[in-house]
């Protein structure tokens, strides 16, 4: 009798990333939200899954609300990458990026 044997899909590095984000901020006392379920009244801190940016720029992998206004955005990175050598334009382009998008929503 021959056994039959499955193989399981692993999750991929990006979902386990997410998983352990998602329970990180769980942890911390945010909301952790789909972007398609999104309620900013559902508690003082929320965050976005996978909230889309301004048209061609794609998604922060987290944005974060306290009491509805946006105060920052989270990207997810390899484990052992540093981001010292792209925080400066980094951060200049998520805010043009960012405050784009909200315009766009309001």
């Amino acid at each position: 009798m021959a056994l039959e044997t499955t193989t399981c899909n692993p999750a991929k590095p990006e979902e386990i990333a997410r998983e352990q984000i998602d329970a990180q901020l769980a942890s911390s006392g945010w909301v952790v939200q789909d972007m398609d379920d999104l309620n900013l009244s559902a508690a003082s801190g929320v965050a976005a899954r996978e909230f889309p940016m301004a048209r061609g720029h794609g998604q922060a992998n987290y944005l974060l609300f306290v009491d509805g206004q946006t105060v920052g955005a989270l990207e997810a990175q390899n484990a052992g990458h540093t981001l010292t050598r792209v925080e400066g334009q980094a951060v200049k382009e998520g805010y043009f990026r960012l405050r784009d998008r909200i315009n766009e929503l309001e």
